[in-house]
């Protein structure tokens, strides 16, 4: 039957009606077709066409003496409504045409999709070989391994939501803000322990580069590259992943609830007798820990400094700022760019000739026991960096303040010492202050927080 067909005719269709009077009333209520009948069987009714009636969400005949007709009218039109002008529940053929039509076009946005991310990842692979070639220190297995590391290591940015408003530091290189990560981090599952397990819809912290430039991308890679072969360790902040944020590279590491330790021993310096030499004992085992650590794995840090130190609320220490941390050569040495931005103030008198190895970052490490005991003073006040050079070449040293005890003068001046030979290494140092914290407390490994 015609869907376009006016209800004279299908009613005529039904009923073999022989009069259809002009004398009717009709009208619409409440998305209802009311229709008017008499006692002689004759529909009295005027509608523009069956369309109309079919849109409506019921139909309600309405008489005063003949309810059967009434009853058969609307099942009769209820019976071509659903057989010839279905509204409501689709036909079962127009319901699977529908799923099919879905899943092919569901299919083909999936297929163009994974080949444009696998378009991506090629430029990516190329581009991460291209970086670490150009950092050196890595053989072919190395590169290959790290290339295979750095795909899972990705995130998407759209798991990242970033608190603008809080702004953790700012350089000329890169800002970082607080953020929280709504996805499970892909450290967790490259380094699946107690601790990874941790990082999965929690707080995180986003390192967003300044600019897309091959230099920015060069950094960005080296620093995951040492990330990813640190992986997981106690004292060492964590990276989480990396993303591309706002067109710029962008790193994302665990959340440390504490600020950094520069901060934390400033809050001290107008009350000094409340930080004692065992909690200052504990702060620089926990850094030897990470960072004997990290010498292990032939990573030298160029920034080991008390601003780049993160503490937890409970006094947990995370070694933090790997944006100048190097892979040394087998000779344990690693020869740095000339035009590098380095710390002056923090650095060893063989780094100014851009020579690094484990024994540089323990000339940086003696500059932290400075920091602690000095309350978070400048090193080396306001002098130049020139006139710094000059006075470390010859032959001068900071000085601690006079009621230092005698042994952290002397380590402290160990790490000094010109010849890095001559220098103890973490693992000695390390092993000095467990020795110191054994005789005043079995807990070495954290502090009380004060409040």
């Amino acid at each position: 039957m015609d869907c376009n067909a006016t209800t004279e005719e299908i009613l005529d269709n039904i009923f073999k009606a022989s009069v259809i009077t002009t004398n009717f009333e009709y009208f619409l209520s409440d998305a209802r077709a009311y229709f008017l009948s008499d006692a002689r069987e004759e529909v009295r009714t005027r509608c523009d066409d069956w369309k109309n009636i079919r849109e409506q969400n019921s139909i309600i005949l309405m008489t005063n003496f003949n309810k059967t007709f009434s009853d058969k009218l609307i099942n009769e039109l209820n019976k071509v409504r659903d057989e010839n002008c279905p509204h409501g529940e689709l036909p079962i053929k127009w319901m699977l045409y529908g799923i099919l039509i879905f899943a092919a076009v569901a299919t083909l946005i999936a297929t163009i999709f994974h080949l444009w991310r696998k378009d991506q990842d090629k430029k990516l692979a190329l581009k991460l070989k291209f970086a670490l070639a150009m950092s050196g220190n890595f053989n072919p297995d190395e590169m290959k391994k790290l290339e295979n590391l750095w795909g899972k290591m990705y995130i998407d940015a759209n798991f990242i939501e970033v608190k603008k408003d809080f702004i953790r530091g700012k350089g000329s290189t890169s800002i970082v803000n607080d953020a929280l990560l709504h996805t499970k981090a892909p450290i967790s599952e490259l380094h699946p322990c107690l601790e990874t397990s941790k990082f999965k819809f929690c707080p995180a912290v986003i390192k967003i580069a300044n600019n897309f430039s091959i230099d920015e991308y060069k950094h960005v890679c080296k620093e995951v590259a040492v990330a990813l072969k640190i992986g997981n360790h106690r004292h060492v902040c964590c990276l989480l992943g990396w993303t591309i944020y706002l067109k710029a590279y962008s790193l994302i590491y665990e959340h440390i609830d504490g600020g950094n330790l520069l901060s934390w021993i400033k809050c001290y310096a107008n009350d000094k007798e409340v930080v004692t030499d065992t909690q200052i004992a504990k702060i620089l085992w926990q850094i030897t820990d990470g960072m004997e650590y990290l010498s292990m794995l032939g990573i030298v840090h160029k920034d080991l400094a008390a601003r780049n130190i993160l503490i937890t609320k409970t006094f947990e220490i995370k070694i933090s700022d790997f944006g100048l941390a190097s892979f040394c050569g087998i000779d344990s040495l690693y020869y740095s760019e000339t035009n590098q931005k380095l710390p002056i103030r923090w650095m060893a008198v063989e780094s100014f000739c851009q020579i690094f190895s484990e024994a540089s970052d323990i000339w940086s490490f003696g500059i932290i026991i400075w920091e602690l005991f000095t309350f978070g003073q400048i090193p080396y006040g306001d002098m130049s960096n020139e006139e710094i050079m000059k006075f470390i070449v010859d032959g001068n040293r900071l000085n601690l303040p006079s009621s230092i005890g005698q042994p952290w003068q002397m380590l402290a001046h160990d790490c000094w010492k010109s010849n890095r030979n001559d220098r103890p290494t973490f693992t000695a140092i390390k092993g000095l202050l467990k020795r110191y914290l054994e005789n005043k407390t079995i807990d070495y490994g954290y502090l009380s927080c004060k409040n």
